[in-house]
């Protein structure tokens, strides 16, 4: 009887971390918590959204399985294995996630956006709409964020299956909707660095730090190396370089 309440203090100590920044301590300290008990869903859970935020992918797949497979029916399972799919470009499984949540909760606005623009890069325009028009009215008073928000991930769907150039679209709707949001700048930068538009992709970056002056690694990073594609070394050495010292210290 005292080892879930074990696994449970563990866990305490494991978001403790987290709040401190050391993540990679706290999933350690969420690895004990499922050695006592192995089927603790909030533990399972807090080591799949850790696992996806350290880039473990796989990692984040296996426990939210695990979820799923003693709780089928739970929202922030099924919608964390559709933001995975998601990431991993596997769309046919993150409908699949989407729909099973709408189901039983129609009215759950990400649902609504995620499956929006799951459609719209799927060329379904109206039920693209249909599932946008009814987040805006779940969240009227958030319709222009909710339409931004359908607009980044449809940016992101876009990249990760290759499609840049309507990646570029999607981020451009995005930058027009919020000019000050780094996203829109961001996911457009990517998409044009692939595609090899190195200026363009030069200028995105550079306005999210300059223009917006924001301290982003990404922001950086990607700057220093479309400067390195310009044959500009040097900036493109000064830039990667601060890019690693930030990313080192929000480890």
């Amino acid at each position: 009887e005292l080892e879930p309440k074990e696994a449970q203090a563990l866990r305490g100590s494991a978001l403790v971390c987290e709040q401190k920044g050391d993540r990679k301590q706290a999933l350690k300290i969420l690895d004990q918590a499922l050695e006592i008990d192995p089927s603790n869903e909030e533990c399972l859970l807090d080591r799949s959204r850790m696992s996806m935020s350290e880039h473990d992918l796989d990692a984040a797949g296996k426990d939210l399985d695990l979820v799923i497979q003693s709780s089928p029916d739970l929202l922030p399972a099924l919608f964390s294995r559709a933001q995975l799919n998601i990431q991993l470009g596997r769309m046919d499984q993150a409908l699949s996630d989407l729909d099973a949540i709408l189901k039983e909760n129609p009215d759950f606005a990400p649902a609504l956006i995620g499956r929006s623009a799951i459609y719209q890069q799927q060329g379904e325009d109206e039920k693209s709409q249909e599932d946008l028009e009814a987040a805006m009215q779940l969240q009227p008073e958030a319709a222009e964020e909710t339409e931004l928000t359908r607009c980044l991930m449809s940016a992101h769907i876009a990249f990760v299956q290759n499609r840049f150039e309507e990646a570029i679209q999607s981020a451009t709707q995005a930058i027009e909707l919020d000019p000050s949001n780094e996203n829109g700048y961001l996911r457009r930068g990517a998409a044009y660095w692939y595609s090899e538009q190195y200026t363009e992709a030069w200028e995105d970056y550079n306005y999210v730090i300059e223009t917006l002056d924001r301290e982003s690694s990404k922001a950086l990073n990607g700057r220093g190396g479309c400067a390195a594609e310009l044959g500009d070394a040097e900036p493109a050495i000064e830039d990667l370089e601060k890019a690693i010292t930030i990313a080192r210290e929000k480890e």
